[in-house]
C-alpha cells in the first residue's frame, strides 16, 4: 500500500499541473495559467512498503522568465531491503539514494533554441548476513551516475531546421565484501558513454516534412580485474511526415538503434571466460521500420502505429563458460503495434464523458543464447492497455475511473528465470479546482493490482536444468495520492 500527500505539487505522471511551460508532456486542460512567467513547485513523498520500510521524497522547482526556463530537482530516499529469498536465507541492511539535477532552456529568438542539463545520482547499499543461517559476512556497494547534455535547434533558412546534440554520461560501481573469516574483496566497474547527434529538417510544403540525421556514440567499460571493452556505433535515421487529408497525418520512419551494454551485462559476460570472448560480446542493435497515422474528426481522435524491427544482435546476461562463449548473438525479429482513441461518450443523459483508451501489442522471435529455443525477448510483455473515463461536473470539478492491464512477463538470467503473471486494476480520481488551488484525490488499483512472481534458481547455468530452489511472491500495487497545487 502506498500513501502520499503532496503539497504544492503532483505525483501522478499522467496529470500535469502548473503553467504550460512546467508540464513536460502532461495532458492539456489541467494547467494553472501563470501567463507565461512564474514558478511551479512539485513535491512527492515516498511511503513505506509492508515488507520493507522506506522514506524520502523528491522536489522539482521550475521557473520561467521571458525566454529563459530553468529547473532544479532534488531527491533522497532511504530504507531497508526486502527480506532475502531462498532456503535458510537471512540478512539485514539498509540502502540510501540521493539525486540532483539542473537544466535550462533559452529561446532568444524564434529561430534559435538552446538547452543544457546535468544530473547526478548515488545509491549506497549495505547488507550483513547472520552466521546462524550460513557464513557471516558484510557487503557494501556504491553506484554513482552522472551526466551532462547540450542541444541546439537553429533555423538559418526559413524551411530548414538544424538540430545538434551532445551527451556525456558515466557510471561507477564500487563493491567491497568482508567474509566471516576476515578476507576482503574489492571490485570496481566504470562505464563512460559519449554521444553526438545531428539532424536536418526540411519542410518544402506546409503538408510535407522531411528529417534526416544520425547519432554517433561510443561506450567504454573497464573492470578492476583487468578486463575492458569498447564499442562505437553510427545510427542513422530518416523520417517523412505528411498531412495528406484534412485532420489526418501520416509518418514513415527508418532508423538504427543501439542500446549500450550495461555494467551488469558486461560483468556477466566477462566472468570466467577467455579474453578472446570479449570481442564477441556486443550491445543490442536493431533496424527499425515504422509507420504511424493519426486522424481527428471533430472531438474524436484516432491514432495507430506499427514498428517492425530486425534484431541484429541482442545483449544478454549470460556468462561465458570455461570453454569459450556461451552466448549466441543470433538475429531475430520484433514488432509492436499501438492504437489509441479519444472521444466524447454520452451516458445517462448527462453532458458527454471523455473516453481515452490505448493498447500496445508486442511480439518477437529470437533465439535463447543458452538453450537455443526460439521465443520472446527476455522481459517483453505481450500487451499493455489503459482506459480512462472522466466527466466534468460544473466548471471546477472532474471525476473519473481508470483501468490498466499488463501482460505476463518472463525475465531470463544466466542461472535464474522469473515468471511474472499478468495484472489488471481499476482505480479512480476526483479533482476540484477553485483558483488558485487545485485539489486531486487519486485511488490507484482500488480493485486488482495484484501480480504473482515465481522465481526458479538453477545450480550453474540454467541450460543444465539443475534446479536449486524456487520461490513465490505476490505483490499488490495499490496507492492513495492526494495532491494540492497552488502557483507560487
Amino acid at each position: 500500500m502506498r500513501f502520499s500527500v503532496i503539497l504544492l505539487g503532483f505525483t501522478c505522471a499522467t496529470v500535469g499541473f502548473g503553467p504550460a511551460w512546467a508540464q513536460a508532456g502532461a495532458p492539456s486542460g489541467q494547467a494553472i495559467d501563470l501567463e507565461g512567467q512564474g514558478l511551479a513547485l512539485n513535491m512527492s513523498l515516498t511511503a513505506p512498503q509492508p515488507d520493507h520500510p522506506q522514506a524520502g521524497g523528491k522536489a522539482r522547482l521550475t521557473g520561467q522568465l521571458d525566454q529563459l526556463q530553468t529547473h532544479v530537482e532534488l531527491g533522497t530516499e532511504t530504507g531497508q531491503p526486502a527480506p532475502a529469498q531462498g532456503p535458510g536465507a537471512d540478512g539485514s541492511g539498509w540502502w540510501n539514494t540521493t539525486s540532483a539535477g539542473v537544466g535550462a532552456t533559452w529561446t532568444p529568438l524564434g529561430a534559435a533554441r538552446f538547452e543544457i542539463g546535468a544530473q547526478n545520482a548515488t545509491r549506497v547499499e549495505f547488507t550483513a548476513s547472520d552466521p546462524v543461517f550460513g557464513d557471516a559476512g558484510q557487503h557494501y556497494a556504491q553506484h554513482r551516475t552522472s551526466g551532462a547534455s547540450a542541444a541546439a535547434t537553429l533555423s538559418p533558412i526559413a524551411p530548414l531546421d538544424l538540430k545538434l546534440g551532445a551527451n556525456l554520461s558515466t557510471e561507477l560501481e564500487q563493491t567491497a565484501s568482508i567474509a566471516g573469516s576476515g578476507a576482503e574483496t574489492h571490485d570496481q566497474v566504470q562505464t563512460e558513454q559519449r554521444q553526438m547527434s545531428a539532424a536536418v529538417a526540411w519542410k518544402p510544403l506546409s503538408a510535407v516534412s522531411l528529417e534526416a540525421g544520425g547519432r554517433v556514440q561510443t561506450t567504454s567499460l573497464s573492470w578492476s580485474a583487468g578486463r575492458a571493452a569498447a564499442f562505437a556505433d553510427l545510427d542513422p535515421d530518416a523520417r517523412l511526415s505528411l498531412e495528406p487529408w484534412s485532420g489526418g497525418s501520416l509518418q514513415l520512419s527508418l532508423d538504427r538503434n543501439t542500446a549500450p551494454l550495461s555494467q551488469a551485462q558486461f560483468l556477466g559476460y566477462g566472468v570466467g571466460g577467455a579474453e578472446a570472448v570479449l570481442p564477441l560480446v556486443q550491445p543490442s542493435r536493431e533496424w527499425r521500420y515504422g509507420a504511424a497515422v493519426t486522424q481527428k474528426a471533430g472531438p474524436v481522435a484516432l491514432s495507430a502505429s506499427l514498428v517492425q524491427a530486425r534484431v541484429q544482435t541482442f545483449a544478454y546476461v549470460a556468462p561465458s563458460g570455461a570453454f569459450g562463449a556461451r552466448v549466441g548473438m543470433g538475429q531475430g525479429d520484433r514488432r509492436e503495434i499501438h492504437a489509441g482513441l479519444a472521444a466524447p461518450l454520452p451516458l445517462f443523459g448527462w453532458t458527454p464523458f471523455t473516453l481515452e483508451a490505448g493498447a500496445t501489442w508486442r511480439d518477437s522471435l529470437v533465439q535463447d543464447p543458452l538453450t537455443g529455443v526460439l521465443g520472446r525477448l527476455s522481459g517483453e510483455r505481450p500487451y499493455d492497455a489503459t482506459l480512462s473515463l472522466s466527466h466534468a461536473v460544473g466548471a471546477g470539478m472532474r471525476w473519473g475511473v481508470t483501468a490498466r492491464a499488463a501482460g505476463p512477463q518472463i525475465n531470463l538470467g544466466p542461472s535464474e528465470v522469473a515468471n511474472l503473471s499478468s495484472t489488471a486494476g481499476l482505480g479512480g480520481f476526483v479533482q476540484y479546482q477553485a483558483r488558485p488551488l487545485t485539489l486531486r484525490l487519486s485511488l490507484d488499483n482500488i480493485v486488482g493490482g495484484e501480480r504473482a512472481e515465481r522465481d526458479t534458481v538453477y545450480t550453474g547455468l540454467r541450460d543444465l536444468n539443475v534446479i536449486d530452489h524456487t520461490s513465490e511472491i505476490r505483490t499488490v500495487d495499490r496507492g492513495i495520492r492526494i495532491s494540492l497545487i497552488r502557483p507560487l
